[in-house]
């Protein structure tokens, strides 16, 4: 038996996986936001209220193709699925911590975190910087 019947779960959760997007720009985003490969969040879906623009991952291209209709209550899914699956403090939120940790750890820079999170201040992405203790070691064949 599944854990989610006749839910988009798996949708929801790989778009927040994989564009590191906040629950509510995922819930307002429709067909109309994507453009040229991009996912445009609008200012007014935004928490900080700009505007700022996620290229989509090739994982992702067939959903966001889709009719992005997630509408229903996947706060209260998720927590039921992490909780059928003993996980502990879980939630919907920790897919963009994940997102933000995983592009740390592949090299990407604090900058272009902190722009595709939407963060306000580069302060709030500073906590994944201590994902990448090799940086300052690799920064000196840049030179």
């Amino acid at each position: 038996m599944p854990l989610c019947e006749k839910e988009r779960i798996d949708d929801v959760f790989l778009v927040g996986l994989y564009t590191g997007m906040r629950r509510s720009e995922i819930m307002t985003s429709s067909q109309e936001d994507i453009k040229d490969i991009k996912i445009h969040i609008k200012s007014i879906n935004s928490k900080t209220k700009r505007g700022r623009i996620i290229p989509i991952h090739k994982k992702i291209t067939d959903i966001m193709n889709g009719d992005l209709k997630f509408r229903y209550d996947f706060d209260r899914i998720f927590s039921n699925i992490a909780q059928k699956l003993d996980l502990q403090d879980v939630t919907f939120h920790t897919l963009r911590h994940t997102f933000a940790s995983r592009l740390v750890l592949k090299g990407v820079d604090i900058f272009t975190v902190s722009r595709l999170l939407g963060h306000e201040s580069i302060k709030t992405t500073q906590r994944y910087a201590h994902l990448s203790p090799g940086h300052f070691e690799e920064t000196k064949d840049k030179l």
